[in-house]
């Protein structure tokens, strides 16, 4: 019994010996944190979001430039993004690329967040701004969207489109920003901190605006760049053939491997996209095409409902008639009327109109392929 109970005193002994010193490693653990972050001359525990850069110097999301953070300093676009690179681990897709910069400046981290799309809310000249102030909305949508969590353009919501207000009512949403939270206030460095931190700890999801909920099934492996822009595309789709291609099977897939397999084999150069009727498959490498391919696959519905069974050959007599006096394309390259038809019904859904300019000699309506879907506007589109 006596052994039974020197045993047992050893064995609490042991125990709390354990637990003290867990205490005490916890607690240098903390301390080192906090001393990493105090380093800086100008931080201290009063400063806001103290606990923020305290997270930020022990994820080495910040350094610091010559013993200073500047809290108070505005962020410019190449620190915040140098930041939010930082923050985000990188994976194969960036390191197989090349960014011409030296691996892990800053320069590097930017156009690191460029080239993920990170950077697309503040345009395509991100470079020439770098040294400008980032304001709050544009960073809440590039740091959401970078740490995974989808920004919805207010284009899908009966509003503006506009990234900036886009991204202040994702945080506002999601509870990260106060319900007076100015998405065109220019950001101070602790304030990004703060911000990174609460886009990469979120767990939360924005509800899905309707024309997700409609068409999530029929598309398959878009980005979460492209997310808006893709829907945004097939909210100017009429209904009535958005529940055609539902209910007739037809899927669009982002597949840009196929899409170059199939411009390799077939030797047509510069292709974004394709529609396979077999497969019922919109296949694309890009967004831009997508209104183009469903013209294919509206002109092939119109032909196999019997709507149209000639629509095929009517083309191809249009675009005789029409090519020269207006291109509906840019180029105005069509090579078949198959083509024409779907540019023609691109631009139909865009503007309202088949040709991108009429000649002296034509105006609004008076095209053969503009009396075309006009009339199949008044009829309803699908029968």
């Amino acid at each position: 019994m006596k052994i039974t109970e020197k045993k047992r005193s050893i064995f609490i002994k042991k125990i709390a010996m354990a637990a003290i010193l867990l205490v005490l490693f916890m607690g240098t653990v903390t301390q080192t944190s906090a001393a990493r972050a105090v380093s800086f001359s100008d931080v201290s525990e009063q400063t806001a979001y103290y606990n923020d850069i305290c997270w930020a110097v022990e994820q080495g999301i910040v350094t610091g430039d010559n013993g200073n953070f500047k809290p108070e300093q505005n962020v410019t676009v190449q620190q915040f993004f140098t930041m939010l690179s930082r923050a985000i681990p990188e994976r194969q897709e960036s390191q197989d690329a090349a960014f011409d910069a030296p691996k892990g400046s800053m320069l590097y981290h930017l156009r690191r967040a460029i080239h993920q799309g990170w950077t697309d809310s503040l345009g395509t000249l991100v470079e020439l701004s770098k040294d400008s102030a980032l304001n709050a909305g544009c960073a809440w949508n590039a740091a959401l969207m970078a740490a995974g969590t989808q920004v919805y353009s207010g284009a899908l919501l009966g509003e503006a489109a506009n990234p900036s207000a886009d991204g202040m009512r994702a945080a506002k949403a999601l509870n990260l920003a106060g319900k007076d939270a100015d998405a065109s206030k220019r950001l101070t460095r602790a304030e990004a901190v703060h911000l990174i931190r609460a886009a990469v700890e979120n767990t939360k999801v924005l509800p899905e605006p309707d024309i997700v909920k409609e068409m999530k099934n029929a598309v398959q492996n878009v980005q979460l760049n492209d997310v808006s822009s893709v829907y945004a595309d097939l909210m100017r789709i009429p209904e009535p053939i958005r529940k055609a291609f539902r209910q007739d099977g037809w899927i669009i897939r982002f597949d840009p491997d196929a899409v170059q397999a199939y411009s390799q084999k077939s030797g047509i150069t510069n292709i974004n996209g394709m529609t396979e009727y077999q497969d019922k498959t919109i296949y694309l490498a890009s967004v831009k095409s997508l209104l183009h391919e469903l013209g294919h696959y509206y002109q092939e519905k119109l032909k196999s409902s019997g709507m149209d069974k000639n629509v095929y050959a009517l083309f191809d007599a249009i675009r005789l008639q029409e090519t020269a006096s207006a291109a509906i394309y840019e180029t105005g390259d069509q090579q078949d009327g198959k083509e024409f038809f779907a540019d023609a019904f691109r631009f139909y859904v865009l503007y309202g109109r088949t040709q991108a300019e009429l000649s002296s000699k034509e105006s609004s309506g008076s095209s053969e392929s503009q009396r075309y879907f006009d009339h199949l506007k008044e009829t309803g589109w699908v029968k």
